[in-house]
């Protein structure tokens, strides 16, 4: 590149050649110039995985690069709520987290309950649907949820990676980032013939 104009040098040498679906041949070397149009693309929702830990943090490495912004970096993180308060009988109790996406282990003591027979993940309010015929909690008793749900995660990123900056959210899960990269694109309108 050429610094005091800013743009791409080029040398075409003679030759057989292909251009715009065309054979031709280039009887001598040509040298030309053309401007650098510096382009973004969107990337939405590519899903990778975490690579490293150092403390507290977690590096992804993108697909695509050079990076320009990110828009989004969501992980899924799993916790355990205590002491959940169960409405009436046969209600639906609802989880303090949004973006549920999967019900792990749901108790009260000893008594463990069973999706599909004692109760039913709703997805649409993130609550447990107690409804169905199997068991469930006494009204108005306290049991406990295992969940896994979907945040928006805190990050800064360079050039190729992203660093998570907090580290405990499920390694093993899929991690969806949106983002745009920078593409270079040469705009040539030189005429070789």
């Amino acid at each position: 590149m050429d610094s005091a104009s800013g743009k791409q040098n080029f040398t075409v040498t003679k030759g057989l050649a292909h251009i715009s679906g065309y054979e031709t041949e280039i009887f001598q070397d040509t040298a030309f110039s053309a401007d650098e149009v510096i382009d973004g693309e969107d990337i939405t929702k590519e899903v990778t995985q975490s690579e490293t830990l150092t403390g507290e943090t977690r590096k992804i490495t993108l697909a695509h690069v050079p990076v320009e912004r990110i828009s989004m970096v969501r992980v899924t993180k799993q916790k355990t709520v205590t002491n959940l308060t169960h409405g009436e009988a046969g209600c639906t109790d609802e989880l303090p987290d949004d973006s549920v996406t999967a019900i792990i282990e749901v108790k009260q003591g000893a008594k463990f309950y069973t999706a599909g027979t004692d109760f039913a993940f709703v997805s649409e309010t993130d609550g447990l649907d107690w409804s169905l015929p199997g068991d469930e909690p006494t009204a108005f008793s306290k049991y406990d949820v295992t969940y896994q749900y979907r945040i928006n995660a805190g990050f800064t990123f360079d050039a190729t990676s992203i660093t998570v900056s907090d580290s405990d959210f499920l390694t093993d899960e899929p991690i969806d980032v949106t983002y745009c990269y920078r593409k270079s694109v040469i705009k040539c309108f030189h005429t070789l013939l």
